[in-house]
């Protein structure tokens, strides 16, 4: 049952990220405003709780073995390039988050 709960999580993670980012990038669009920025700022919010559920499910489903070993995920060159398109979306959210914020 937990790693049907986790799969569940992961996927909502899924969900709550696409739906932030576009709705991010519907409000980019326009004049920046105050209630623009807060409402960015909102969606900005989403995308981040998007990403701990994303990190905090995937680091439980690798470390704590609930479906596969972690030597199957350090194997599969699949589960490798995800990793490493997911650092470089991280990387590039910085720029932004720290723009908004200030």
């Amino acid at each position: 049952m937990l790693r049907v709960a986790l799969a569940i999580l992961h996927l909502l993670a899924l969900a709550i990220g696409l739906q932030a980012v576009l709705q991010r990038a519907q409000w980019l669009t326009k004049p920046l405003t105050a209630d623009v920025v807060k409402r960015v700022l909102h969606a900005d919010s989403e995308w981040g709780l998007a990403a701990f559920l994303w990190i905090g499910t995937g680091l439980w489903r690798y470390l704590g073995s609930s479906e596969k070993s972690s030597a199957y995920y350090e194997h599969n060159a699949f589960f490798l390039a995800k990793m490493a398109l997911l650092l470089v979306v991280l990387l590039l959210e910085i720029k932004p988050m720290v723009t908004l914020i200030r």
